[in-house]
């Protein structure tokens, strides 16, 4: 193993989304990015740090998503 290779999180948790969690994202518009944000998870063992951008992207939507459900946007 080389010393330049990301770091693994040993303590993650492997698993899929919840059925109320798939629905509250489809519900938000949100799933494509939200399926950036699995694969990414997936490809990196869980590693959030590795995919900082995608969960940003997946945040920025979510909120533009609840300011358009409750009239703020």
């Amino acid at each position: 193993m080389s010393d330049s290779a990301p770091p693994v999180c040993e303590n993650c948790k492997p698993g899929k989304a919840t059925d109320e969690r798939e629905a509250a994202i489809e519900k938000m518009d949100c799933q494509a990015t939200y399926d950036v944000v699995a694969a990414c998870m997936e490809a990196h063992r869980g590693n959030v740090a590795d995919c900082r951008t995608e969960w940003n992207d997946f945040r920025e939507c979510h909120k533009e998503s609840r300011g358009r459900s409750t009239g703020d946007a």
